[in-house]
């Protein structure tokens, strides 16, 4: 998202800008991902209760770690939600630049195929961080309704329900490939109609 809000506020200069803000914000977001996973490992490993416990394990979550996982997750929840309105700024943003590019007199073929650029790529990550601020949203919801009745469910509908609650990220996962097969066929199909014009273009001439 960032890097789409750099290629629109630098509409006139992205070509020339290279990406070497896209490759730091890359090595930011890793290494603190990578530093936020050992963390998590190493505070569950000095759990020693929890690791004497069956399953311990598989879900790291010890005394030492819980609050701070359950604010990182609030923070995932607060961060995707402003990223979802932002790519929908920046889609309209970038849709009423293009109006103004063809209706402009100093027309510009880099601006307007940078402001295609912006739009596709935007139709992609719209409704990805969308669908995950809803399902990952929707999981959180769940589960802090399912720890209030903790007590009159029970632990075996607890834990089934629990278990079906964890089930709601995933179903992101499956809008992903379902938006990602359509991309492919999208950009399949502007392809095909890309070499028909030039075989047409090439027919005419000779």
């Amino acid at each position: 998202m960032l890097e789409r809000v750099r290629a629109t506020v630098c509409i006139w200069q992205y070509e020339t800008k290279g990406k070497i803000c896209a490759i730091r914000g890359t090595i930011v977001v890793w290494s603190l991902s990578i530093v936020y996973t050992i963390y998590v490992i190493l505070s569950a490993l000095a759990d020693t209760d929890t690791f004497g416990q069956p399953m311990g394990v598989v879900y790291l979550t010890s005394k030492y770690n819980a609050t701070i996982i359950l604010y990182t997750y609030y923070l995932i929840l607060f961060i995707a939600t402003i990223t979802t309105i932002c790519d929908f700024v920046i889609y309209r943003i970038n849709k009423t630049f293009k109006k103004r590019n063809k209706t402009s007199f100093t027309y510009s073929l880099s601006a307007n195929y940078q402001l295609n650029e912006n739009l596709l790529a935007m139709r992609f990550i719209l409704p990805l961080d969308a669908s995950y601020a809803l399902f990952f949203g929707l999981y959180l919801i769940s589960v802090a309704v399912l720890r209030i009745y903790r007590d009159k469910l029970g632990d075996v509908n607890y834990i089934s329900f629990y278990c079906l609650a964890t089930m709601l990220p995933l179903l992101h996962s499956f809008i992903t490939l379902f938006i990602y097969i359509c991309f492919l066929k999208r950009i399949q199909r502007r392809k095909i109609l890309k070499n028909k014009s030039i075989g047409s273009d090439r027919t005419v001439i000779f």
